[in-house]
This record gives C-alpha cells, sequence and structure tokens, in this order.
C-alpha cells in the first residue's frame, strides 16, 4: 500500500528520476547543452510544483538525491586528484563537460533545497571521510564572483557542512602534510576560512556558508582555538555595525555618503555572523558557550536598539537574542507548568478503555479523577522547586524579545514569540508570571496593531506549552475575546485583520491546553466571538480560521460545553463561510436561531458590523438584520430601530449612513408598524434633507440609502400622510437625474415600490395633477432636457411606472412608447451629443413595459379600491404600439455606435435582445386562447366562446388540399405550426426576431453571445410557456443549436462557432448567421478569429467536398449582398474582406469560378467579376489604411487563382484585370500600400507562376519584386536613377500585362499642409513684448 501512497503523491517521481540519469549521462557530451537545459527546466517545473506541499517529496527524497549525489560524488573525485592538485587532462572540452554536469546536478540539489528546505535535504548527503577534502578542493576551485554558478557553490557549503560532521579527528583525513598537527590546523583552517569569506554574500551562499561553520565550530575539538578565534573575529563584526549604525550628526553629507556605502557592505556579513552565532548556541554545548555571552551582548543590544531598516536582520537578532536567552537557563521541565492528562494519545486511550470497562460507583469515580482531560490541580509539592539562578543579563534579552513583540514585520513578530516560549518554559514561576505580565500589558488601546498581534502569538505560544496558568485565564480570555473583534479606523480603511487571525490561534490554543472543567466558566464568551468572527468578519481567512477554532474548541472541549457546536460545524464549515455574503444573511440566521447566539449575534450587527468603514459589510449588515428580525421582532421594534433612528443625522457618515440602511432593512422585515415608530420612520427622510446631508462628502452613498429607505417603505406598505408620499416622491425624483448610476437606480427602485402602494387612481385613472406630476413630467424630460444624467434616469422611471398611471388608456400607452422609442434611436442626440446610456435605459424601459402592460386585453386587469370606489380596467398594447416597439427594437441591433470608451452600442444591443425576448412572450401568449378561471368545489371543463375558438379553424380546407396536392406547397406556407396566426406575433415577425438573435449569436462579443444563446435557447425550449409558434425548420435549428457535452457555455467562442455553421445550411437563417460571422471573423480578439475562422473554413471545405456547390454559391452570393448593403461602412467591409479572403487562401469559396469541381451553373454566377468590381469601388478615393490593405488582399487572392491551361477567355481577361489593377496599387500614393501590396505579389507569385504570361521570366520579376524599395521615392532622387513608378511599369511589361498610358505617367499628388498661425506663437511674442 506505501508504494501505491507514494506514486500517488509524487507521480513524476519515475520521470525526474530518469530526467536526472540523462543530465549524469552528458559527463562524456561535449557538444550543445540545449537538451541539458531543456530537462533541466523541467525537472525544477515540476519541483516548484510541490512549494505548497513539499511533504509529499519525502518518501522519493532518498532516491532523488542518490541519484543526484552519486554522480556528483563520483565527479569531484575524478576532477580533483588525491593530491588535492586539480587534474589536467588532455582534452579541456572533456573537462569542460564534466564540469558542467557537476553544476547542473548541484544545481538540482539547490531547487530541491528550495522546495523542501536544507535542514531535510542536506541529511541525505554522502558522508564518507574521504569526500571531506576534495568537496573542499571544489569549493575553493569555484569563481565566488559567478552569479550563474552560485547554486553549485550552495550545495557545496551544506555539503561540507555534513562532512565536516565526521566522527573522528579532521587530522587523519589531510592527505596534503607529514605532520598529524599542521595536517588538522590546514585542513579545518581552510575550511573556516572558505566559510568565513561567503559570509559577506547577499544570497543564499551566505546562509549555506553559516550552517557549514556551525557544523565545524561545534565539534568537540574545535573549542580552544577556532571557535576562541571566531568568537574574536564575530565581535569585531558586531563592533564594527555598531559603532557604523549610529554615525556623528555633525558629519557632512560626503561622509554620510561614505557611511551609508559602508553600511550596506557590512549588513550581509553581519547577518552571517549573526545566523552563525544563533546557529552556534542552538546546537552546541550550553557549558562551552556560555562564557561568550558577555563579550558580544552589549554589542547586539546597541545593533538591535539601533532600529535598522533591514528586516531579516532584525529577525536574525531576534532568534539570537532567544539562544542566548536559552543558554542562560538550564533545559528542564518545570513542575508549575499546567498539564491537560498525559500527551500520549495511546495512553489516553487506553486509559478511556480501563475506565469504561469498570462499572458502578468505582467506574464514575475513576472516570473523574483519571479521566485524560482533567488532570489533577498541581500539589505545593509539584509546585515548589529548589531555587534557580537567574542571570540579569536574561533581562536585556527578555527585554529585546518584547520589543520584538512590537516589530513592524510578522516574521519578527512571530520569531519573538517562539522564542518568548522556549525562555519562558524553564524560568521559575515568579519570573514566568512577570514575562506574561508583560506580555499582557501591551493589549492597550494605547499599544498599536503589531503589539496586539504579537502579543496574541506570544499568548498562543504560552498556552500552547502549559505555560498561562488557568489563575490567568480571568484576565487573558477578555483580552483574547477583544482582539478577536480588533478593527481600528485608519483613514478611509482599517487595520486589524492580522490580529483577529492571531486571536483565534489562541483560542485554538486555549482548546488544546486545557480541560473543560478549567474552560467551562469562559466557553460562552469565547464561542461568542468566534462565532461573530466566523460570519461576519470582513476577511475570509480570519472567518476561515474563527471557525477552525470554534472546531478545534468542541471537538476538545465537548459538545456539552460548545452549545449545539456540532449542528453550527455542519452549517458553518470551512467552504460555506468562503461566501460572504452567504455567512451574512444564511448562516447567521441559523446560528442566531439558537437561543445562546441570537442576542449576541443581532447586537453585533445593529452596534458594530452596520457602521464598519466598508459600504459593502454596512449593505450586507442591514440585510443580514432584516433576516434576523423574524427571530425576534420586538427586540427590533423597541429597541434596535429607535436606536438607529438616533443616529441617521450623526456627524459621523458611516454611523448614518449605515443607520439609514438598518432601518429601511428591518421596517421592510417588518411590514408593519405601529403609528408613532412608523411616522419616524417616515421622518427620517425629512431630518436628512433638512440636514442636509446629500452635500458634501458621502453625499452620493446618503441618496442611495435614502432612496432604499422610501423603496422599503412602501414595500412594507406603512401608511404616511399625503404630504409624505409626495415629499418622498420628490426625494426620489431629484435622485433619478443623478449623474451616478447606482443612485438612479436606487431612485428607480423606490420610484416603482413608492407609485405602486400609494398614489390611488379613480376609474377613470390618475387625475390630471399626479398625470401631470409624473408621467408628463417625465415625458417632457425626455424630449426637452440637454442633461443626459436626466435623460438616462427618467428613461427608467417611464419603464417603471405602475399600469395604473400608463394603461388607463391607449393616448398614455402610446405617448409614453413613442418617446421612448424616438429616444432609443441610434440619431437622437441629448443636447448636441448622442448618449449611448439613454439609448439603452430607453430600450430598458421598454422592456419592463412590455412584461407589466402587456398586449391587448391579454395583460389588462380591474385595479380597486379606487378613489371613487369603482374599478380601473387598464389596457394592453395595441398591435400598432408593439409593432412600433418591435421596429424600434431591431434598429437597436443594428447599433454599432462607438466612443472613447469602446463598442457603446454593444450596451443597446444588449438591452435589445432582452427587449425581443420580452415583448415576442407578450405577442405569442395574446394569440393563445384565454382560458377563463374555474369556479372552486366541482368538476369543471373551461370550453373557450365559439368566437376564440374560430381563430383557430382553418378555412376552406378543401381547397387548401386540393393545392397543395398540385402544387406541392405546404398547407399552412412556412409556418407550419398553429391553425391561425396571431393578429401581434405572425411566420414573418417569427423569422425577423430569430435572425435578429441569431446575427448578435454569431458576433464576436462574449456577453452578446452569453445573451443571445441563452434567449435562444429559451425561445426553442419545447417546454416553455408560451411555446413559440412559426419556427422555420425548428427541428433543424434545435439540433444545430444542440451542444452535446450538456450546458452550453455561450460565451465560448469553441463551443458556439461550431454550431452557428450548421445553421447556415438553413436558407432562412443562411445571411444573418454569416453576417454574424464576417464580423468575428475580421476581428480583433485572436480566439475569437482563430475559432471563427477555423469553424467556417471546415464547413466550406464540408460543402466542397459532399459536393454542395449551392451552399457555396449562396455564401458567394451573401458576399456580395452584404457588400452591397454597407457600401462604404469600414466597419462591416473590412471584416468582409477579411472573411473573403480566408476563404480564397483555403480553396474554401468554390464557386469563385476557379472551382473546377463545380457544375457550369456555379462557373457562371459572376462571383470573381462582381467581388473585384466592388473591392475596386471600395477602394476608389479611400485614405484608409486598413480598407486598402484588405482589398490588396482579396485582390492578389482572386489573380492567384488563374490556371491558363484549363481556364476559359473571361477567366483570363478578368485574371489580368485583376493583375492590372494590383500592379496600379503598387503605385498608390501611400509608400505603405506600396510595399505591401508587393510583398503579396510576390507571394502570388511564388505560389503560381502562371500570373506572368507565357514569354515573360518569373526570375526576372522576382528580382524586381526583391530589389525594388516599393516604399521609397516614386520618381528618381538622381538623374538616372529609376523611381518605383518605372519599376513598376518594367515589372508589368515583365509579367506580360499592359498598363494604361495614364497609370504609366500618374504622378503621385503630394497634399502640402497649409501653413496656419500659431495663435501661442502671437500670444508668446506679445508676451516678450510686454516683457521688455
Amino acid at each position: 500500500m506505501s508504494v501505491v501512497a507514494e506514486s500517488q503523491f509524487f507521480k513524476e517521481k519515475d520521470l525526474v528520476l530518469s530526467l536526472i540519469k540523462e543530465i549524469a549521462k552528458t559527463v562524456n557530451d561535449t557538444t550543445t547543452t540545449t537538451d541539458t537545459e531543456y530537462n533541466m527546466q523541467k525537472i525544477k517545473t515540476i519541483f516548484d510544483k510541490y512549494l505548497e506541499s513539499p511533504t509529499l517529496l519525502d518518501p522519493s527524497l532518498e532516491a532523488l538525491m542518490e541519484a543526484l549525489v552519486t554522480p556528483s560524488n563520483n565527479l569531484i573525485t575524478t576532477l580533483y586528484a588525491d593530491t588535492g592538485e586539480t587534474q589536467s587532462g588532455d582534452d579541456d572540452k572533456h573537462r569542460g563537460a564534466q564540469i558542467q554536469t557537476l553544476h547542473f546536478l548541484l544545481d538540482l540539489i539547490s531547487a530541491l533545497c528550495k522546495v523542501r528546505g536544507y535542514k531535510t535535504v542536506k541529511k541525505f548527503f554522502s558522508h564518507e571521510a574521504s569526500d571531506l577534502e576534495p568537496t573542499l578542493l571544489c569549493l575553493q576551485s569555484q569563481d565566488r564572483h559567478s552569479s550563474e554558478t552560485w547554486t553549485t557553490r550552495y550545495s557545496l557549503l551544506l555539503w561540507l557542512s555534513m562532512l565536516a560532521m565526521v566522527p573522528f579527528d579532521i587530522c587523519t583525513i589531510d592527505s596534503s602534510s607529514s605532520t598529524a598537527t599542521q595536517k588538522s590546523s590546514n585542513l579545518v583552517e581552510e575550511i573556516i576560512r572558505v566559510s568565513k569569506s561567503y559570509l559577506g554574500d547577499s544570497g543564499p551562499t551566505r546562509e549555506a556558508a553559516s550552517v557549514c561553520l556551525a557544523s565545524v565550530l561545534t565539534r568537540p575539538d574545535m573549542e580552544k582555538g577556532y571557535l576562541q578565534e571566531f568568537m574574536m573575529y564575530a565581535k569585531s563584526v558586531l563592533s564594527s555595525r555598531a559603532s557604523s549604525s549610529s554615525p556623528s550628526s555633525s558629519s557632512s553629507s560626503s561622509s554620510t555618503t561614505a557611511h551609508r556605502s559602508h553600511l550596506t557592505d557590512n549588513t550581509f556579513e553581519t547577518m552571517g555572523v549573526i545566523h552563525t552565532l544563533a546557529l552556534l548556541f542552538k546546537t552546541g554545548d550550553r557549558s562551552k558557550f556560555l562564557k561568550y555571552v558577555e563579550e558580544f551582548m552589549e554589542e547586539l543590544i546597541l545593533i538591535a536598539e539601533n532600529n535598522t531598516s533591514q528586516t531579516l536582520l532584525r529577525k536574525l537578532l531576534v532568534k539570537l537574542f532567544q539562544r542566548v536567552g536559552c543558554t542562560f537557563m538550564p533545559v528542564r521541565i518545570v513542575p508549575w507548568r499546567y498539564q491537560r492528562g498525559k500527551r500520549s494519545l495511546i495512553s489516553n486511550m487506553e486509559q478511556s478503555k480501563n475506565v469504561s470497562k469498570s462499572g458502578g460507583e468505582n467506574s464514575s469515580k475513576s472516570s473523574n479523577s483519571s479521566a485524560p482531560s482533567a488532570a489533577p490541580p498541581p500539589t505545593d509539592e509539584l509546585l515548589s522547586e529548589p531555587h534557580i539562578y537567574v542571570p540579569p543579563e536574561l533581562e536585556d534579552v527578555v527585554d529585546q524579545l518584547l520589543t520584538g513583540l512590537n516589530d513592524v514585520d510578522t516574521v519578527v513578530r512571530w520569531s519573538a514569540a517562539k522564542g518568548l516560549g522556549r525562555i519562558t518554559e524553564r524560568l521559575p514561576r515568579e519570573c514566568a508570571d512577570d514575562v506574561v505580565g508583560a506580555i499582557m500589558e501591551l493589549f492597550t488601546k494605547e499599544s498599536s496593531d503589531k503589539a496586539w498581534h504579537g502579543a496574541s502569538l506570544a499568548m498562543a505560544e504560552l498556552a500552547r506549552r502549559g505555560l498561562l496558568l488557568p489563575g490567568r485565564l480571568p484576565t487573558a480570555v477578555p483580552i483574547i475575546v477583544q482582539a478577536i473583534g480588533y478593527d481600528v479606523r485608519r483613514g478611509q480603511n482599517s487595520v486589524g485583520a492580522h490580529v483577529r487571525d492571531a486571536a483565534c490561534y489562541v483560542c485554538w490554543a486555549f482548546a488544546r491546553a486545557y480541560s473543560p472543567e478549567v474552560m467551562a466558566p469562559y466557553v460562552m464568551d469565547l464561542s461568542k466571538a468566534m462565532l461573530r468572527a466566523a460570519l461576519f468578519d470582513r476577511e475570509i481567512n480570519c472567518r476561515r480560521a474563527a471557525s477552525a477554532a470554534f472546531q478545534e474548541n468542541v471537538g476538545r472541549q465537548g459538545n456539552e460545553n460548545f452549545k449545539h457546536g456540532i449542528e453550527i460545524l455542519t452549517a458553518a464549515d470551512y467552504f460555506t463561510l468562503g461566501n460572504r455574503v452567504n455567512a451574512y444573511t444564511e448562516i447567521s440566521c441559523f446560528v442566531a436561531s439558537f437561543e445562546e447566539y441570537k442576542r449576541p449575534i443581532m447586537s453585533h450587527l445593529a452596534e458594530i458590523k452596520l457602521f464598519h468603514w466598508d459600504p459593502v459589510i454596512r449593505e450586507l449588515s442591514s440585510k443580514g438584520l432584516g433576516n434576523l428580525t423574524s427571530l425576534d421582532p420586538d427586540h427590533m421594534v423597541e429597541t434596535v430601530i429607535p436606536d438607529l433612528i438616533s443616529k441617521v443625522c450623526d456627524p459621523d457618515l458611516l454611523v448614518r449612513h449605515g443607520a439609514v440602511l438598518g432601518i429601511a432593512e428591518i421596517t421592510l422585515a417588518l411590514k408593519e408598524l405601529a403609528q408613532p415608530l412608523s411616522q419616524k420612520v417616515a421622518d427620517v427622510v425629512i431630518a436628512v434633507e433638512k440636514a442636509r446631508l446629500y452635500r458634501g462628502k458621502g453625499g452620493e452613498i446618503m441618496r442611495g440609502a435614502i432612496c432604499r429607505l422610501i423603496e422599503c417603505i412602501a414595500l412594507a406598505g406603512i401608511p404616511i400622510p399625503v404630504k409624505t408620499q409626495v415629499r418622498l416622491l420628490d426625494t426620489l425624483d431629484d435622485c433619478i437625474k443623478h449623474p451616478l448610476e447606482t443612485i438612479s437606480l436606487a431612485a428607480v427602485a423606490g420610484l416603482k415600490a413608492l407609485l405602486g402602494v400609494y398614489f390611488p387612481v379613480s376609474s377613470t385613472g390618475p387625475s390630471d395633477r399626479l398625470k401631470k406630476r409624473v408621467v408628463d413630467k417625465y415625458i417632457k424630460t425626455m424630449e426637452e432636457e440637454d442633461n443626459a444624467a436626466a435623460t438616462r434616469g427618467f428613461a427608467l422611471a417611464l419603464g417603471a411606472l405602475p399600469r395604473k398611471l400608463i394603461a388607463f388608456n391607449e393616448d398614455t400607452l402610446t405617448a409614453v412608447t413613442s418617446v421612448l422609442c424616438l429616444c432609443s434611436d441610434s440619431n437622437y442626440k441629448v443636447g448636441e451629443e448622442p448618449d449611448a446610456e439613454t439609448r439603452r435605459n430607453c430600450v430598458v424601459a421598454l422592456t419592463s413595459i412590455a412584461e407589466t402592460v402587456g398586449v391587448h386585453n391579454v395583460k389588462a386587469e380591474t385595479i380597486s379600491p379606487t378613489t371613487d370606489g369603482k374599478s380601473l380596467t387598464t389596457v394592453g398594447m395595441t398591435k400598432a404600439q408593439t409593432a412600433s416597439i418591435y421596429d424600434a427594437a431591431f434598429k437597436c441591433l443594428e447599433d454599432y455606435s462607438m466612443d472613447k470608451r469602446g463598442d457603446v452600442g454593444s450596451w443597446v444591443r444588449y438591452a435589445a435582445l432582452g427587449c425581443l425576448e420580452a415583448l415576442t412572450k407578450a405577442c405569442v401568449r395574446a394569440g393563445e386562447p384565454q382560458v377563463p378561471a374555474l369556479p372552486e368545489g366541482g368538476d369543471w371543463m373551461a370550453v373557450p366562446k365559439m368566437e376564440e375558438r374560430k381563430r383557430f379553424l382553418e378555412d376552406d380546407v378543401a381547397g387548401k388540399v386540393t393545392k397543395c396536392m398540385q402544387t406541392g406547397a405546404p398547407i399552412r406556407g412556412a409556418g407550419g405550426e398553429g391553425a391561425a396566426a396571431s393578429a401581434f406575433f405572425d411566420a414573418h415577425l417569427c423569422l425577423k426576431v430569430l435572425n435578429a438573435v441569431l446575427k448578435q449569436l454569431a458576433e464576436k462579443l462574449d456577453n452578446m453571445r452569453e445573451r443571445a444563446g441563452t434567449i435562444i435557447a429559451r425561445m426553442l425550449d419545447e417546454g416553455a410557456s408560451p411555446r413559440l409558434p412559426h419556427v422555420v425548420d425548428r427541428g433543424f435549428l434545435t439540433e444545430a443549436l444542440r451542444h452535446r457535452g450538456g450546458a452550453v457555455n455561450w460565451a465560448s467562442p469553441t463551443v458556439v462557432y461550431p454550431m452557428m455553421v450548421k445553421v447556415m445550411n438553413i436558407d432562412c437563417y443562411h445571411y444573418s448567421v454569416f453576417s454574424g460571422l464576417v464580423i468575428s471573423v475580421g476581428g480583433l480578439t485572436e480566439s475569437v478569429v482563430k475559432t471563427s475562422g477555423s469553424a467556417l473554413v471546415e464547413w466550406a471545405k464540408t460543402m466542397k467536398r459532399l459536393r454542395g456547390w449551392k451552399h457555396l454559391a449562396r455564401m458567394g452570393r451573401t458576399v456580395l449582398a452584404i457588400m452591397e448593403e454597407h457600401k462604404g461602412n469600414e466597419r462591416v467591409i473590412v471584416p468582409l474582406l477579411k472573411t473573403a479572403n480566408l476563404l480564397l487562401k483555403n480553396d474554401a469559396l468554390g464557386s469563385a469560378g476557379f472551382d473546377k469541381g463545380a457544375g457550369e451553373d456555379q462557373k457562371k454566377d459572376g462571383l470573381p467579376s462582381e467581388l473585384f468590381r466592388m473591392c475596386r469601388a471600395e477602394v476608389s478615393r479611400s485614405r484608409s489604411y486598413k480598407k486598402i490593405v484588405a482589398v490588396a488582399d482579396v485582390v492578389v487572392g482572386l489573380a492567384g487563382k488563374v490556371d491558363r491551361s484549363e481556364d476559359g477567355e473571361e477567366e483570363l481577361e478578368l485574371v489580368e484585370e485583376v493583375t492590372r489593377f494590383a500592379l496600379g496599387m503598387m503605385g498608390h500614393p501611400f509608400p505603405k500600400v506600396r510595399k505591401y501590396v508587393a510583398g503579396q505579389v510576390y507571394g502570388a507569385v511564388l505560389v503560381n507562376e502562371d500570373l506572368v504570361k507565357e514569354g515573360g521570366s518569373v526570375e526576372e520579376v522576382e528580382g524586381i519584386l526583391l530589389e525594388t524599395q516599393w516604399d521609397g521615392e516614386m520618381e528618381g532622387e538622381l538623374e538616372g536613377e529609376a523611381g518605383v513608378r518605372e519599376r513598376r511599369n518594367l515589372l508589368a511589361e515583365k509579367m506580360g500585362v499592359e498598363l494604361s498610358e495614364k497609370v504609366k505617367e500618374r504622378k503621385v499628388r503630394v497634399k502640402k499642409d497649409k501653413v496656419r498661425e500659431d495663435e501661442l506663437e502671437s500670444y508668446m511674442s506679445l508676451v516678450k513684448e510686454a516683457g521688455r
């Protein structure tokens, strides 16, 4: 089983080992190293995949290191002789290949160290005594200044650190000396000298050198001489750094610059020395190193107090301080620490089994006394400990570590916290208690967030080690609860996420450290704090950390202590809390359903999160409060709402904005409010406006919140006076025309709710005053307003008006739809400029009207009660109104307007697709028989009236059948569905709608394809209600748009375009689909161009292979038709020409007159000549480089199809005319055009030599094309020098093409720019004159 597991964890093991073997074989390869470098990069890429989970490499680490170390060891032994001198082989190339292979292997070892860490990897180096000297010689031979081989030096230093730990005297290894004393001295000194030389490096070699020095100097035989010497060297380096880090304040600028340069040079060496000292104190004998502490302790404190900016240096200082502190105190397990049962899981399980086997009263006593989770409290005998001397220097060490808890970098704080934990577990109880007290003193309001974070980490370390005694918990737990909610404002943001995360770590440590009996008094406070963080923290890592801490507490402390812990963990797990919206709105309601957590959650939202600095959190908090209202409505009414009302005019923007949002959502959830409170809620809007809180900073978000409040008041149906209703309506009208779209949308939503609930109408419709105040005002604004923001907002407002205001008679509905249709036109201007947002909002409003008002007599409804006690029956849209909306939607689908923001017309087209769908549903539903509502009780069958049934009966059935049998035409024409065409939606309109949607589905924008695909899928759905009638070839169309892989991703080009070319086989949809494909094939997005082009070419080749000449001929005619329809429109013409060129290049335009397999009818379709004529017309007098180049591609493509052995006279004449035109373009005024066309002609001649007539020389033609500088001067600059025109005329002569005299002698007219007077120049001269 283990072998299978290893192969699954590190599945590339065999591949990596084989690649390493291939690299090792290159030792004899003196040629190229390209393959080896590729294999190296491949191995490194595989290793990098395991950076986040490096332990997966552990089972294979030994095999990997053996494959790397063995050949490396052989190469080192071969390259460096036993005499200590490097071998000088006869073949220098072979030696170079060996050195290169050694570098590759050692480079891979360093890559493995990067992933798994050097501490784990270095254990697998070979440690034979005979390898020490060759490895040292190899390291000495390296170029220290080479940046390419630093990995080699890094690996050799790590290897040397293992070899230096041989368990016998090193003097027996040196083979270069005759005296034992000299041997030992020489070899050890060289190792120390080489390692010390790397301590000043700026890279990882410094770290490896420290490891190597620590391995050598901690040997038992090194303490007397070499260790003392290194300590003196370390003291000198530290003294130099300490003195240089505090320069004299009176130094000059030059001396300051020199000081900074020296400081930089000395920094890396200082880091190396401190790192080496830390390793020495970590692995060395405490008694031997204690005497050296006083020698450099003062320098270390000076360096630490100078606030160096190097993070790594501060981290190493903290690490060294904690190692020195551990050296002062002996290693021991202090008797006073708290122990929760036994640390062995096996012992705990066996003890539990023994308890369960015993029964009766003894069993219960045993379980209470020997349960693993409840250890007996320590007695006085256990707490008594012998007197231990604490040196005074330890106070300085602890002080430095406490200072490190407040460091600006997390790595330093984390190292300081661990150091305090290690030192505290060796101290006497009184001293340890002082350390704990000092840490707790960092939790003050005046302390920075860094101090809170560092202190939280230290508390967790103390708790994990049993050093935070239960007596400290009454003080510690409230502090940690406060840290879980730590969030301090800093400008527009806040700090504290790292503090909250560390506080969750403390809670996790508490769960593992203390027994349930000890934690019982604090469980409720901790559980509430952790749940608040898990549900409502802004950061996802904090929510998940709190959830993990809560889960650990439930598991360790028991579900009895943490009430409903299992149920909560089931709902609030790692994944569900990842979604912040879900945590606020769903999971919080589930947790609050438990009585213990209901009020704390409500209070946290209403008092803290509702006033958070992030507006998104404030909105989520208000929604969460709204969802929680049903759990305790009395608390909301009596406490929360009055408190929030008092804060709506608070000077702090966050407070008043959150208060308004909270009132809005709670009001909506309550639905009913008592009269005094409901009036106070309605007066919030008036109070905010009186305080003029819409002005200045934050006025925009206050407007949005007020609009939401008005919407919630209306949706809740709170009774308010008419005067207040009108005041709220004025507020919304003012916000509707706001330039910020979010505010306008919020105001429109509020308007829809307000007018729908309030402002009653009579049986004849709204009063004249109300109609003028709302409908007429909005229509007039759309017609006369020059402010684009106003037209955008009031367009949406017209669509949001209820039926009772716009559908009470036909004239009003016509006025509304007419103004919206007018303003949606692409030629309509607001002021003097077109506005895409206004057009889009008009289409959105038409969609809303189609959905709410509906079609005549179908959506008619009775509104009651009214002001006069009678009922009002509204009307639906007439056929003329639906026709005008359809026309507007079709025009909007042709809106391709552009501005500096890009394709802003796509916003209008996107909305128009939705309008088509909504209006089509309404019209189709109008053609369905209306089934009356059945009375309650009894068995009833609804039968339509005779007039309704006649609409669905065929007229003159016998005559239609006879005609069908005679002519073969279908009985019901193209529609074929339904008995009678609807008066609102017929077969012609259905075809037009489907073609419009299919065109957008074939175009280049992903969001448009997704929208169109979703809509057409709903239209063709057989189970849709209503079912779309009159669909031509519904089965073929549905089959073509069916995706075999299940759900369709309509935004994916690879999915959509293969479908669209299938739809091209249906005649009635061919033109629209090809029109959309042209835009995609000729677009700019590479993925769309590539996918759509390949799909179209593949379709054409399939048709050609299946001899589907009719389809190809139809595509050719479509090309001409599109070109004729969009004559002069560069947006369509350029993509169309690119598409035609693509088809010509791939021989996919089969009916172009050049396909020998086509029939005579297809050859005579005139496509080549018509295409050429249109291309020539498009390029005439055009100054667009894109269009000219596209025309040149098509023209040269047409000319390249010539075959003089098989073509007839008409084809040859056309080719000659096309070639003549191409040669004429080589004399174009634009040099870039001349150069481009010449390149295209050269490519065509290379492919098809028939372009050159008989008697002409292809070689001469190619020579002229290559030798001429076509973007040069048209006329020769020197006398007798041939210009571009002469070379072009010579080319035509060699190709056998006769140019007209006019083309030959045509001169390029160079437009001279008019010299304009510079206004600024005259102004400058005036200033100069005045200055004199």
